[in-house]
């Protein structure tokens, strides 16, 4: 029998995101996003090992978080925020509340 593990809600998007890891930025698109984390478009260098600010804005607010890969696959990367404070986790429920209500979808997709 599975163990239960809360996952917070994720939600589709279409945001550009900046990863920093103090030697060099990384512009990725992200595609899914929920408290926890994000899942990002596919890079051409996977991000096996990363860890460092992750910067992502909406409709003029810009949230800058630690974060951490949670997973990386060929497809997508997976990554999981490291919330230093409660007002860090309140600050990103009030952003992902303005994504969710402003309908930020992504786009068609062409597939090959």
């Amino acid at each position: 029998m599975r163990n239960y593990v809360f996952r917070a809600p994720r939600y589709p998007v279409d945001l550009m995101v900046r990863l920093n890891t103090g030697n060099s930025t990384v512009v990725a698109r992200c595609r899914e996003i929920s408290e926890d984390g994000m899942v990002l478009e596919a890079l051409k260098n996977p991000l096996a090992d990363f860890g460092g600010m992750v910067a992502v804005s909406h409709k003029g607010i810009t949230m800058e978080l630690e974060a951490r890969v949670a997973r990386s696959e060929s497809e997508c990367c997976g990554l999981e925020f490291v919330y230093k404070s409660e007002a860090e986790r309140k600050m990103m429920a009030h952003f992902i509340a303005s994504v969710r209500e402003a309908g930020n979808r992504p786009g068609p997709r062409l597939l090959v």
